[in-house]
């Protein structure tokens, strides 16, 4: 009888994408607590009755039609029939969560695909031992998990830009034209989800000009006009326009966005370096903390490891995460834009480990190199795996910001004014009153979308009560399209307009140089009463959502232990006011 040959490999390769997918698929069913994915949402309920056009194209279009191929059986199946904006709207509206989880299951999907695809990557390019190794790394790297909980495009660019680098790979190894059409196909996908990828074509070149030299010799620039290369790059742009094909269609439009996005954002760090240029913010702050310390510094080493070696199947795997860092040292500086090349950093970090232990060949057996590999590597991921604990337990605590709404519909008389800072996102989500809604409804014009959401709205409140209640970024700010204009001296511009309540939020207020200015706190003071206040459990300085991880804060939290997320939030009352 042949004996039957037992893979190891097949089976841990299965449980760490197991434990990949359940840590990024755990508590993903909290609130709408970020601007880009209440983005996501308007962009595709825009597209279904506009032809496929966005509201905005400051993200890639990609990622919005995959939400729509997975929402639009959903919203037919509940609406019966061949929906439009409208029922997209209600649909939300009626079920939130619906939506909510299933396109936050794509970001799931999407990066529990990026560690098999890492495993296939480093396999290839090193060894089954490496593949597994930078596998369980990313499996359990905090910030490649909790930025896979939300339903916005970077898990997804991590997914197609790995891909694009396993077929530059292909490219070096084979020079077959099918590796030079996939590869420029994923560039373009990539390209697609995420604009600021296009740096992938760095690592293509490289795969293409090492390859072509092997091949057929004389220097590089001769080329760079080879039939292999053309196809890779006209099948990036090809796929690129099918896939945001408003960019051609209306162009105007997309190059307004694409202005007022690099005017907005160019040279422009969102998140405070605290003194430090950009590109050691993100070494000292969102590395240290999205992948623990040690990996940080194993996965660093490992890149100029792969440089230092400079052979070409190296030199591709190296060029996209130092082409697309030095990018990211101007513009917004948040975690998320460097999810694209962690898978890569940990492959560096896993090859690097393999031949450090390589080294002790002969001096130790198999066995025991591969129990200490075994030991190192759980190590150097325990601070992270700690953090994705503590982050998927707090995800699934009661939020101050529900426990403020809830107070509020029980204390508040509904119809009251009522003001509320965070945008729609970092305060209570209050429901407009019925008088409000019919309002605005009779204002706008009968299909203009925002009258469409208002009256998806109005038909799912039913009769339910609500407020006169206006969303704002800052109680002392004035934003116009998302533009700040100009400060508000006074809270007194509020008491004058009848406002009875106010509710401030301290997510909006960066650091003690972003505070209310004394003397509106002053006059906030004056005119109005605190009459309550929600406080979480742990105190963290930022939205983590959105805008930047607390660590010290995150270490705090104790899974198991009851508690409350959140923002701090207090509500103020006008002086004689509902007393």
């Amino acid at each position: 009888m042949k004996r039957i040959h037992f893979d190891w490999t097949v089976v841990l390769l299965v449980l760490i994408l197991a434990a990949a997918f359940g840590v990024r698929v755990y508590g993903i069913n909290f609130p709408l607590y970020h601007w880009d994915e209440g983005l996501s949402l308007n962009d595709a309920f825009y597209a279904v009755g506009n032809s496929m056009a966005m509201l905005s194209y400051e993200h890639g279009s990609l990622y919005t039609y995959i939400l729509l191929l997975v929402w639009t059986p959903l919203v037919m199946a509940l609406q019966r029939g061949l929906p439009g904006s409208f029922d997209f709207f209600l649909v939300f509206y009626q079920n939130p969560l619906l939506l909510e989880m299933t396109g936050r299951l794509v970001s799931v999907l999407a990066s529990t695909g990026t560690v098999l695809a890492v495993y296939v990557l480093a396999q290839r390019l090193y060894s089954r031992t490496a593949g597994l190794i930078a596998a369980f790394f990313l499996a359990l790297t905090f910030v490649h998990v909790a930025e896979s909980h939300y339903m916005r495009v970077y898990a997804l660019t991590a997914l197609f830009s790995t891909l694009a680098i396993y077929y530059c790979i292909r490219i070096v190894d084979n020079h077959r034209i099918q590796d030079y059409f996939l590869g420029g196909l994923f560039v373009g996908l990539a390209t697609a989800t995420q604009y600021s990828v296009i740096v992938l074509i760095a690592p293509l070149l490289i795969a293409h000009v090492t390859t072509a030299r092997r091949e057929w010799g004389g220097s590089a620039w001769s080329h760079l006009l080879n039939k292999p290369l053309l196809i890779a790059l006209d099948t990036a742009a090809v796929v690129f326009f099918l896939t945001t094909p408003y960019a051609l269609i209306e162009f105007p439009m997309f190059a307004g966005h694409m202005k007022w996005f690099f005017l907005s954002f160019a040279n422009h760090a969102w998140v405070s370096p605290e003194g430090q240029p950009v590109w050691l913010f993100y070494l000292t702050e969102h590395l240290t903390g999205g992948m623990g310390p040690g990996l940080e510094v194993v996965a660093i080493v490992g890149v100029l490891y792969t440089v230092y070696r400079h052979r070409a199947r190296d030199l591709v795997l190296a060029a996209f995460p130092i082409v697309l860092f030095v990018s990211l040292n101007s513009g917004p500086n948040f975690a998320r834009y460097v999810l694209p090349i962690v898978p890569l950093l940990l492959i560096s970090a896993s090859k690097l480990l393999c031949d450090l232990s390589d080294r002790f060949a002969l001096q130790f057996r198999t066995w025991e190199r591969q129990t200490a590999l075994s030991v190192v590597a759980c190590g150097l991921v325990i601070p992270s795996a700690l953090n994705i604990v503590r982050f998927d337990f707090w995800l699934t605590q009661p939020d101050t910001r529900s426990l403020a709404t809830e107070w509020i519909e029980s204390n508040i008389p509904s119809d009251t004014k009522i003001v509320i800072e965070g945008g729609g996102f970092l305060g209570p989500t209050v429901p407009p009153s019925r008088t409000m809604l019919d309002a605005q409804i009779a204002s706008g014009a009968p299909n203009d979308f925002g009258a469409l959401s208002w009256r998806a709205l109005r038909a799912s409140l039913l009769d339910r009560s609500g407020y006169q209640v206006d969303i704002v970024a800052r109680i002392d700010r004035e934003y116009r399209g998302g533009i700040l204009v100009g400060f508000i001296p006074s809270a007194r511009i509020y008491a004058d307009k009848g406002i009875d309540y106010l509710v401030t939020v301290n997510w909006m207020i960066r650091d003690e140089n972003d505070s209310y200015t004394a003397s509106f706190q002053e006059s906030l003071d004056a005119l109005y009463d605190r009459i309550a206040e929600f406080r979480p459990t742990h105190m963290f300085r930022y939205d983590p959502y959105a805008w930047r991880m607390d660590y010290a804060a995150l270490a705090q939290v104790v899974p198991g232990q009851p508690e409350f997320g959140g923002p701090l939030l207090t509500i103020y009352r006008l002086h004689g006011s509902g007393e």
